[in-house]
């Protein structure tokens, strides 16, 4: 990898890229360090939230209290981050997972 390519990968911003299992101990270590940046999002990978529910369905937005709007953020927020430290092939695998901690089950499962 280039060293501009390198640094880029390597920031506070930009999730570390898995590619396969040539990288995937680094890219568990890196990634669980990167969404710890805010406890709550690794608390969504690693404990899941809990959909709210209303009438056997999920409740509407706006009938969502503060805190299940705050743990379903937490959750988009680590989903994206782990979605796009994914390679192409990583992502096939976790296209019908629904939240931070099924991705992150997926592919520890993939991999280990």
């Amino acid at each position: 990898m280039a060293q501009s390519n390198w640094q880029e990968r390597h920031s506070n911003n930009i999730p570390p890229l898995l590619l396969g299992a040539e990288n995937y101990n680094d890219w568990k270590f890196r990634m669980k360090f990167f969404l710890q940046k805010d406890v709550y999002e690794w608390d969504a990978v690693e404990n899941g939230i809990i959909i709210p529910m209303k009438d056997g369905k999920p409740k509407p937005v706006k009938e969502l209290t503060a805190d299940e709007v705050n743990s379903l953020n937490y959750n988009a927020r680590a989903m994206n981050s782990l979605l796009n430290g994914l390679s192409s092939t990583e992502l096939r695998k976790v296209s019908a997972c629904t939240s931070a901690k099924q991705v992150w089950d997926t592919i520890k499962v993939s991999h280990e």
